[in-house]
């Protein structure tokens, strides 16, 4: 009698086992299976990264805010010679850097203190790039100098070899005018693990508007590199129209800057809807390279998840989900 009840038990076991198996099966099979259903899981990780470097670039602005708030970082600007100012904004560059990881959850590549005309006063480190032209290489940076306001943006440029995600805060005098930036900036590979880690788990890539990849996450196969090169034409239509495409592995569009000088993918019209079973793509987060940043120029930094990734400085407005 007991061989039997352990023999039905048995099967009994068998049977769900089978049974569960045929269902996970089956449902795996449909998830992998459609392009709809995969574009759609795609789109929302877009949304996901964009999400997630907003809210980096947002928590670093304001640490550095108040950073920049204190008495010992206007100090440094305020130092009656040049060797005197670089010295003080080296040791002040070395502690931001030094508290930064605690901060914002990163470990800063560079810190530069940046006096009011663009040019790097000092940096964590060395003592090298005093007197580097920062704002002549990125245009919306310097545009934020002359606005004193605050701001985060994608920085890459071979011939400084910059790949850095940016962040910057003014410095205001006892009169409250600008007087010069505090400027943080993590390595690109860095915050998109970082992001990717956070989100979807999946590589992540910065592909630039030609399809050029221009960093990547660790775990970013080139499989997924070369599915974005070979659809570099919905690349540029995401970034023209501002909505994620159907027809291939979702891309977002180019990073736009808020300001119209620097911006060189429009945002839709509002008269402009989007195409069915699409989603509104990400808010920008600003992205720039130096060889393509005058006004008018093309953008060369969009962001991508292994379905693509885009962001946007400061200001993160909502986005809705891909239907």
């Amino acid at each position: 009698m007991r061989n039997k009840i352990i023999a039905v038990n048995a099967v009994i076991v068998l049977i769900v086992g089978l049974l569960a198996f045929a269902i996970v099966r089956t449902q795996l099979h449909v998830e992998t299976s459609s392009a709809d259903q995969l574009k759609r899981s795609a789109q929302r990780d877009v949304a996901g990264a964009a999400a997630q470097l907003q809210l980096d670039g947002l928590r670093a602005e304001r640490w550095l805010a108040t950073k920049a708030n204190e008495p010992a970082t206007r100090a440094a600007l305020g130092k009656a010679t040049p060797d005197a100012r670089g010295d003080a904004a080296r040791q002040l560059a070395d502690q931001i850097a030094s508290a930064a990881g605690g901060a914002i959850g990163a470990k800063p590549s560079i810190v530069a203190v940046i006096d009011n005309s663009g040019k790097i006063v000092g940096r964590n480190g060395s003592d090298l790039n005093r007197g580097d032209d920062v704002a002549s290489a990125y245009p919306a940076f310097k545009e934020a100098i002359a606005k004193g306001h605050p701001g985060s943006d994608v920085w890459t440029d071979k011939g400084r070899a910059d790949q850095f995600i940016a962040s910057y805060a003014p410095v205001r005098d006892e009169s409250g005018r600008a007087s010069g930036m505090i400027v943080i900036g993590v390595a690109i590979n860095d915050a998109l693990a970082r992001v990717g880690d956070a989100t979807t788990g999946r590589g992540v890539l910065l592909v630039s508007a030609t399809g050029d990849v221009v960093a990547s996450s660790a775990n970013a196969g080139d499989d997924v590199k070369n599915a974005v090169k070979a659809n570099a034409g919905d690349v540029k239509n995401a970034m023209t129209t501002g909505t994620s495409s159907r027809t291939a592995p979702p891309t977002s569009p180019s990073p736009r800057p808020r300001s119209a000088a620097s911006a060189t993918a429009s945002a839709p019209p509002s008269s402009r809807r989007p195409p069915p079973r699409s989603c509104r793509a990400p808010a920008r987060f600003r992205s720039r390279s130096s060889a393509r940043w005058p006004s008018g120029s093309s953008s060369s930094s969009p962001a991508a998840s292994s379905s693509g990734i885009t962001s946007r400085r400061r200001s993160l407005p909502s986005r809705k989900a891909c239907s």
